[in-house]
């Protein structure tokens, strides 16, 4: 129980009638609801777990936390998991002598039973391609390879009883005279045949977001002021730019709005959902087993997921602050929709006023501030209390209540800062309503 406090240091208060009755308080409505997303979009906001398996491009991780990232600014409930692994392909292929003869490229399917069993994802992202046709030119037996490959890991996901979410590969970026992986051969050529079959895969019902037609775009834009520009120094793998294009081509494709993936907005939540990402990455690899060697082990998975585990709980606790301003004072203004009450026209004021509920406190009936401590300086004259300084509050606490207060506030405002006028009644001595 507490007591209701008035604070003034504005010129005037008018309260001809301050009453306490009972209240059943209504919850606070929920976030506005969103528009519909599409299939992909609405199979992450179903998910429980979500798991992601790539090359090295995705094992990097940059475009796997800006995911999570929004996710979290969305306060979607599901865990991301990051199990991709450098070097793989789905097609099963190597190049000889790979890696200076020091092992031949991983198979996604020598692990994926492992992995489905260990992380029970009920959604899987899947981005392959880049080292499916181990850089040599397009030909049929390649690509046949990239597409059993493909079809395998979809059939795979789904048995195991979740929905696969297939990415087109990125873009190579075998720029002229610089030295690349694939030489001589045209192996953008490579992927753009890759990526032309995934999306034609969608008549089919398969969700396919196209990363590489935006990424090609959003290069050839960069190329048009400076030549000399790359997502990709050595072809393969992207910078941060490069990434941040992945991520906003996927959660595009999520149906996520313009304001929702702004660098702005993902900035507060990155930091942890990196770090997060990179603690369950490297245990869930590890616990998982493959045959990439030189792969750092990370922590046992129990004690990686209870690291994961709080920084979610650091996250999702903060996620309101998160998603507001921060003023240059250090004062956060939340970005949180308050339900907003129908606007009532009340019709003529009646000759008498209203009577006072039956259960109804009054706590100043226009001529004593005797339910009031330190109104000692606060003057009461014609029906009206005239603040003196400082605040008063009610001798007697209340719990839940509806309270109906009357004010007057200076009309026109004069002065600077707080002598125009700042009024507020505090709740519980702990919140302002101004």
């Amino acid at each position: 129980m507490h007591a209701v406090a008035v604070r003034n240091v504005c010129a005037w208060l008018m309260a001809t009638v301050l009453v306490v009755a009972g209240l059943t308080r209504e919850p606070l409505a929920a976030e506005l609801p969103e528009a519909q997303p599409p299939e992909a979009g609405r199979a992450v906001r179903e998910a429980t777990r979500v798991v992601v398996l790539g090359d090295s491009i995705t094992y990097a991780g940059g475009w796997v936390a800006t995911l999570s990232a929004w996710m979290e600014e969305q306060g979607l409930p599901a865990s991301l998991v990051n199990v991709a692994l450098p070097s793989e392909t789905v097609s099963g292929l190597s190049e000889e002598g790979h890696a200076g003869g020091a092992f031949p490229r991983p198979d996604v399917h020598e692990r994926l039973d492992r992995v489905l069993r260990l992380t029970r994802p009920d959604l899987v992202f899947a981005c392959y391609g880049m080292n499916c046709g181990i850089y040599l030119p397009l030909d049929d037996e390649r690509f046949a390879a990239f597409r059993s490959g493909i079809e395998q890991l979809h059939s795979s996901c789904e048995a195991a009883g979740a929905t696969v979410i297939h990415l087109t590969p990125p873009i190579y970026d075998g720029r002229p005279g610089k030295k690349h992986p694939a030489g001589e051969a045209d192996y953008e050529a490579v992927l753009q045949a890759y990526s032309q079959w995934l999306l034609g895969k969608r008549d089919d019902g398969w969700l396919v977001i196209d990363i590489h037609g935006p990424m090609a775009e959003a290069l050839s834009a960069r190329r048009s002021d400076d030549p000399t520009f790359t997502f990709q120094p050595d072809a393969v793998h992207p910078n941060d730019a490069g990434q941040r294009v992945i991520a906003e081509a996927v959660l595009g494709g999520l149906g996520a709005t313009a304001d929702s993936i702004s660098e702005a907005a993902l900035a507060p939540f990155l930091p942890e959902a990196t770090e997060r990402m990179r603690i369950l990455r490297d245990a869930t690899l590890a616990a998982a087993g493959h045959l990439r060697p030189g792969r750092a082990e990370g922590l046992p998975l129990a004690d990686a997921e209870a690291k994961a585990s709080a920084l979610t709980r650091s996250i999702r606790s903060r996620r309101q602050q998160l998603r507001g301003t921060k003023h240059p004072g250090g004062e956060w203004r939340i970005a949180l929709e308050w339900p907003r009450p129908p606007v009532v026209t009340p019709g003529p004021a009646s000759a008498e006023p209203a009577a006072m509920p039956s259960d109804a406190i009054p706590l100043f009936d226009g001529s004593s501030l005797d339910a009031w401590e330190g109104s000692d300086t606060w003057k009461v004259a014609n029906g009206v209390a005239t603040v003196g300084g400082g605040a008063i509050r009610t001798k007697q606490a209340f719990g839940d209540c509806q309270l109906h207060i009357e004010f007057r506030t200076p009309s026109p405002a004069t002065g600077s800062g707080q002598g125009r006028g700042n009024s507020g009644v505090f709740l519980m001595g702990l919140y302002e309503i101004q």
